[in-house]
């Protein structure tokens, strides 16, 4: 699937873009849900600025749907598994439940949709910046559900950022705010909006500063966030590590949280996500949702779904007929 190019691209420039990794009926499934979660009119401008169940979309675009059967759909299509097979080096990867995102462009009679009062957009990463000194192999992707300009509030970053982040951190003395956003003030130029194709797969360095930038458009960016490691306890250290530091041991040698209770109980609790509808993302829980039908999986996961949830194990697991969630 990737090239010696895109390799290298990775290592320099910090991101790499798989064409095609979604089929368009899938898609396009993706997008009609969105609409319909939503209750907005697609061609209506004036519906895309309403909030009625309480999404929390103005200022970030994050929904708060997780599991419908065509995100299932778009998390095991065998060529996003296979990119990040060949990015970690083995096919052993549990995915994340991630969200979607939708991006209204902005409007001057609706400035709380969108601004975040810095100028290049939000910048960020996705760990707590102060207690996380050192870089870790880690990746996360978005995947375009729909043609997207520069300027459409797509995806930006700065490229090549990886390779300097130990650097930076260390120069800034532990003068860090609170959380994970950047200030424009800590040494960082700007960014570089990423168009791209409906379909594209985007995977980024998590070391690299991203986000995404004003949607000066005409029109709503929609896309879906996603990630795999490997489903082995290396692999897991490493998320909680760099996504939920404090479950790690303390230095007085204190008992682990609930996030780091081994493999094996990851495994479940991520069946069980899957099953009941849970609504938690790639980093925190998701607060004071009520689970609604559109959100529960209805449809069968393919064999490599099974293996990316943790239904069945890598490699050794017996594949079973395909399961949905009533038969658990």
């Amino acid at each position: 699937m990737l090239t010696a190019a895109d390799h290298q691209h990775m290592e320099e420039q910090g991101y790499v873009i798989v064409p095609n990794a979604v089929a368009p009926e899938e898609l396009a499934a993706v997008v009609d849900g969105i609409w319909s979660h939503l209750w907005m009119d697609r061609n209506d401008p004036n519906s895309w600025y309403e909030d009625p169940k309480g999404d929390d979309l103005q200022q970030y675009g994050f929904m708060r749907q997780m599991h419908t059967p065509a995100m299932w759909r778009v998390r095991q299509s065998p060529q996003i598994h296979r990119a990040f097979a060949d990015l970690w080096g083995t096919d052993n990867l549990w995915v994340t439940m991630d969200r979607c995102i939708f991006k209204p462009p902005l409007r001057a009679d609706r400035p709380e949709w969108g601004k975040t009062g810095d100028p290049r957009g939000l910048l960020h990463f996705d760990f707590p910046v102060a207690t996380t000194p050192k870089r870790f192999k880690l990746f996360q992707a978005v995947v375009y559900l729909e043609d997207t300009a520069a300027d459409q509030g797509t995806f930006q970053c700065m490229p090549g950022f990886q390779n300097r982040y130990e650097a930076w951190h260390t120069a800034q003395n532990g003068d860090f705010d609170v959380g994970n956003h950047i200030p424009m003030d800590q040494g960082l130029e700007s960014p570089t909006p990423i168009a791209g194709k409906a379909g594209d797969l985007l995977i980024w360095d998590s070391f690299t500063p991203h986000g995404h930038c004003y949607n000066t458009s005409s029109k709503p960016r929609l896309a879906q966030f996603l990630s795999m490691w490997p489903a082995t306890e290396e692999g897991h250290e490493a998320c909680l590590r760099v996504f939920w530091p404090s479950t790690l041991p303390s230095n007085d040698g204190s008992a682990l949280g609930d996030k780091c209770s081994g493999l094996e109980a990851e495994r479940l609790s991520r069946i069980t996500q899957w099953r009941d509808g849970s609504q938690t993302d790639f980093k925190r829980p998701v607060p004071e949702i009520v689970t609604s039908q559109e959100d529960v999986p209805s449809c069968p996961l393919s064999p490599i779904g099974r293996r990316i949830l943790g239904l069945d194990l890598w490699p050794e697991g017996v594949l079973q007929p395909p399961l949905d969630k009533c038969s658990l």
